[in-house]
């Protein structure tokens, strides 16, 4: 959800963040506001149209890790991006429960167990997707080197490997396996970092210059559809496959990747025109791990659709159009809120940056950097 560094931003890129992040809200507005049908809950007009939008956003976390891996890929490690990014966690983790308790608001962290994830969010798993991304951040080199050194059948040969185990195992076992975690780890994040590097270095063949990505990306998220509502009939009358339910919205589920990648591979061959549009989506783009951040904060993620619905009211069942012009409300002023916020943490993460510029940390963070930059440089120099 990080930006690949402001100088070089692409368009096409930034679009696909900007997209992404909204799909995100889609889902967990999905969620916070009932619209998914499970194995308690009968299959609505507004849950049948909840599905379908949860069918089609499903793949905006694995978009965000593609994006992330198809830069990180070909750009040296740098200390000052891990630090960056572990700063920008531990702002809104430790800040947004002062803010809330000053208005009298009450938080989670009364012990020191739970107030721990306050000051050690990547430790202590407070955003999972921040902790994962971390990791993988951080294990970067390691993956570059391998994917660099492999050739391409080897580096083919490790990734189908990997989705067999990780993707298509779990998509067909009727049980959860021990070892399946949904695609909410960095083990997961493995994967779809391979396959940006894979696409970065040998692109997508004839997939994708046979215009197959598109119809890829939307019938894989049909089908997601159709196992949605097929499974939950099937419960309703026989009362099975409860567990399997869940299922096609997981994100390693073998529809949802080939969804994400479908969709990765088409957009990014799409031609943004130059103009107004595209020049908001590039100042939004920066923010939109900050609009992550704040509205799944473990003091705000079961609170912000509450506020909404004081507004909206409750979601009706039986009128999916109300229900979804609520929720697309909801995504808009969450998105706004929440990018507002980050654009004045984004100018006081910059003022401070500068002012600790001429520091002795700040000049060891650059010769740490300079190090990796000067190994990428007589890689790339083979």
């Amino acid at each position: 959800m990080l930006e690949q560094g402001r100088r070089n931003r692409i368009p096409v890129y930034e679009w696909m963040r900007v997209i992404a992040m909204g799909m995100v809200l889609c889902l967990h507005a999905n969620y916070q506001l009932g619209a998914l049908a499970d194995a308690g809950s009968p299959l609505t007009p507004t849950r049948v149209l909840g599905g379908f939008l949860e069918s089609f956003a499903i793949i905006a976390v694995n978009v965000y890790v593609l994006i992330s891996g198809y830069f990180l890929s070909k750009i040296p490690f740098r200390l000052s991006r891990l630090l960056r990014l572990w700063c920008e966690i531990l702002f809104y983790a430790a800040l947004i429960p002062v803010v809330l308790r000053a208005f009298g608001v009450p938080i989670s962290g009364t012990d020191i167990w739970s107030a721990a994830t306050y000051v050690l969010p990547v430790s202590m798993n407070h955003y999972w997707f921040a902790t994962s991304y971390v990791w993988l951040v951080l294990l970067s080199p390691v993956l570059n080197a391998a994917a660099e050194h492999l050739s391409r059948r080897q580096l083919k040969a490790v990734l189908l490997g990997l989705l067999f185990v990780e993707s298509f195992l779990p998509s067909i076992s009727p049980v959860q396996l021990v070892s399946d975690n949904f695609g909410y780890d960095f083990s997961w994040f493995l994967v779809l970092y391979l396959t940006a590097a894979y696409l970065r270095r040998y692109g997508a063949g004839r997939f994708e210059r046979g215009k197959r990505a598109l119809p890829a990306y939307l019938g894989s998220c049909l089908g997601i559809f159709a196992l949605y509502v097929a499974l939950h009939l099937v419960y309703e009358r026989t009362g099975s496959l409860a567990w399997y339910m869940q299922v096609p919205f997981h994100y390693n589920f073998v529809l949802t990747y080939l969804a994400s990648v479908g969709f990765f591979a088409a957009f990014r061959r799409a031609k943004i025109p130059e103009g107004r549009a595209s020049d908001f989506v590039m100042a939004l783009a920066p923010e939109t791990f900050g609009v992550y951040l704040i509205h799944q904060h473990v003091d705000v993620k079961d609170r912000w659709a509450g506020v909404l619905q004081r507004f909206f009211g409750e979601v009706s069942q039986t009128n999916p159009l109300r229900y979804l012009l609520e929720m697309l409300a909801a995504v808009v002023i969450l998105y706004a809120v929440c990018a507002a916020i980050d654009w004045v943490r984004n100018k006081l993460f910059r003022a401070a940056e500068r002012a600790l510029s001429k520091t002795r940390p700040a000049a060891w963070i650059r010769r740490a950097d300079a190090v990796f930059a000067e190994r990428g440089d007589k890689e790339e120099s083979r």
